[in-house]
């Protein structure tokens, strides 16, 4: 009796640990629909602030060159910060790996840095004033 005792609370256990995976990636599911549809609540947005932080820092070596450091969030610029990690981690054998071809590196890169522009946590340095081109460094 007992043996069948602990053998239904076993499968009870895992049934249950089963529906609640199951259920997990669902609820992850339905918050990121959520959130791109809604965007931040307030309460992430004091956490994470409302505007992209912008940095300058002057460059001590060379006193006329001002680097920047800015936050990316427009689509265009997450694409272009995707190419740089691309090509930066072309050579990197587990990515070659893992992701065979360079439109799969590229697209698995923009996707994850979209995913982060959320919280303003794409980084990005220019040697200038940021533009339309590729910035030289991404920080995601």
């Amino acid at each position: 009796k007992w043996l069948e005792v602990s053998q239904f609370v076993i499968l009870s256990y895992a049934m249950f640990s089963d529906a609640w995976e199951q259920g997990q990636s669902g609820r992850i599911k339905r918050r990121v629909k959520e959130m791109k549809r809604n965007g931040l609540s307030r309460e992430q947005q004091k956490l994470h602030g409302d505007a992209p932080p912008e940095l300058s820092i002057l460059d001590d070596a060379d006193g006329a060159k001002i680097r920047r450091i800015r936050s990316l969030k427009a689509d265009g610029e997450l694409d272009l910060a995707g190419q740089v990690l691309a090509d930066a981690f072309k050579n990197d054998g587990i990515f070659r790996d893992f992701l065979k071809t360079e439109e799969a590196r590229t697209s698995f890169f923009c996707a994850s840095l979209k995913a982060f522009a959320c919280f303003n946590h794409v980084f990005a340095c220019f040697d200038h004033e940021p533009s339309e081109e590729k910035p030289p460094c991404v920080m995601p």
